[in-house]
């Protein structure tokens, strides 16, 4: 017997993942936990950040120096320094402030 599994996907204006519905099980929640990591993945794409680029990011949001930021995420001053120059560089940012403004018009970080 041949079963046909179909997913639909619903959405929010943002296009964060809201549910999933299928047609035999009818709507089904996502656990938070898994809405959020879609919602961060979706976010850091619009920007074509890597997951750590994206974590540094949020710091900086937070107004963390680089050292600060180096012993929240278990990495070398070093490292940080190098996110950063990525970061700006593939926002086409000038500085740290203009990179955090950038990335909330591109609706990719919160206030």
């Amino acid at each position: 017997m041949n079963k046909s599994f179909k997913v639909v996907i619903k959405t929010d204006v943002s296009g964060l993942v809201v549910g999933l519905t299928s047609p035999t099980k009818g709507e089904v929640k996502m656990h938070n936990q898994l809405n959020t990591h879609l919602e961060v993945e979706i976010k850091r794409e619009r920007g074509n950040l890597s997951r750590r680029e994206m974590d540094v990011l949020l710091q900086i949001k937070d107004g963390l120096r680089n050292p600060e930021i180096a012993g929240n995420l278990g990495l070398s001053t070093k490292t940080v320094e190098n996110h950063v120059r990525s970061i700006l560089q593939k926002l086409g940012a000038k500085n740290r402030t203009e990179a955090v403004v950038i990335a909330l018009k591109n609706s990719m970080i919160d206030i």
